[in-house]
């Protein structure tokens, strides 16, 4: 630690003398330098994100996060399964700590498990974008000696305060998510509920939190065969303390140009998928016209959530469109 501060002091002392127009260059690049290595400091949520982490209280045990694609969802749950680990004393005096301060953190060590649906968006989006090597922004994970050990063929990284973060992959199995204590599971896109249930079960016994990120399309494109999310956000509607859920939408993401945001508008418009993927609205499937073999269509209408399972609701929809027309 000593030699450390010797090395600061010589570095500054050289600084100071340079001219002081080549002092504020140096000075801009040391920053600028700091900012990729510790980008989790520098973290500045745009305004729907900050709005949406105002609700992630001590009194929310499930928040969920519901967003068109690209709309900062999983930028979001990133930073927040990193400074879960980090902690919220590695943020004091910093940018970031504007928006650390109110988390319900726990004083680390934690232990974090990020899920994701399927292998290869854990690996390539996940663990190498967001949090390891950095695409769109730098990495979360800090390169300042916050991390003692990166085990990237298992997907963890060991933190110095004892935090552990690991990545699972939800098709690996529900036994895989068995035996272990979890301050905090992040769980970015809807997998099945027996993974839900797990992970839910892991989080008990230390008060732990749940952290969904997703595009909100269910009913008919996640082929889950329980809707387990749909049944959370109409429970949270209900007044249901357990969960709360907002939105982002990708129309508000800085990280998409204009000129795209017109694609992406006319690619949606009229679809009934629109409200899902431009504002992460729930997708609803229970008030459908489908169209039948005759060219006419057929009046869909569900009382409640199709909770009969993704393939018995593929055989609904096919049937139907074999009906006449019904009015």
């Amino acid at each position: 630690m000593a030699a450390t501060s010797e090395k600061r002091q010589q570095a500054v002392a050289k600084i100071e003398q340079l001219p002081e127009s080549e002092q504020l260059a140096v000075l801009d690049a040391l920053i600028e330098k700091r900012k990729q290595k510790q980008f989790i400091k520098y973290f500045d949520p745009w305004n729907e994100q900050r709005e949406a982490l105002k609700h992630f209280t001590g009194a929310t045990k499930i928040w969920g996060l519901l967003g068109g694609n690209r709309s900062g969802k999983t930028i979001l749950g990133a930073f927040i399964a990193v400074a879960w680990a980090l902690g919220k004393d590695y943020f004091k005096d910093e940018p970031a700590w504007e928006w650390v301060k109110d988390l319900p953190i726990p004083p680390p060590p934690n232990n974090i498990w990020v899920v994701v649906v399927g292998f290869d968006v854990l690996r390539d989006v996940i663990w190498y974008e967001k949090l390891r090597h950095g695409k769109a922004h730098p990495p979360f994970v800090p390169d300042d000696g916050s991390v003692r050990k990166f085990s990237d063929g298992d997907f963890q990284v060991f933190f110095n305060n004892g935090s552990l973060l690991t990545g699972k992959s939800a098709d690996a199995g529900r036994e895989k998510f068995q035996s272990a204590s979890i301050d905090l599971v992040w769980i970015d896109e809807e997998c099945e509920k027996d993974i839900f249930n797990e992970c839910f079960q892991r989080t008990l016994d230390c008060a732990g939190k749940i952290l969904l990120t997703l595009t909100p399309l269910t009913d008919i494109n996640s082929g889950v065969r329980e809707p387990w999310v749909f049944d959370l956000y109409e429970e949270s509607k209900g007044g249901g303390a357990n969960s709360v859920f907002c939105q982002l939408s990708t129309l508000n993401s800085p990280f998409i140009s204009a000129e795209e945001k017109e694609q992406i508008i006319a690619k949606w418009k009229g679809d009934p998928e629109e409200e899902a993927r431009l504002y992460g609205s729930l997708f609803d499937a229970r008030d459908w016209s489908i169209p039948n073999l005759t060219g006419t269509y057929s009046s869909v209408h569900f009382l409640t959530s199709p909770s009969i399972g993704f393939e018995s609701f593929q055989l609904t929809l096919l049937l139907l469109a074999l009906l006449p027309h019904s009015g």
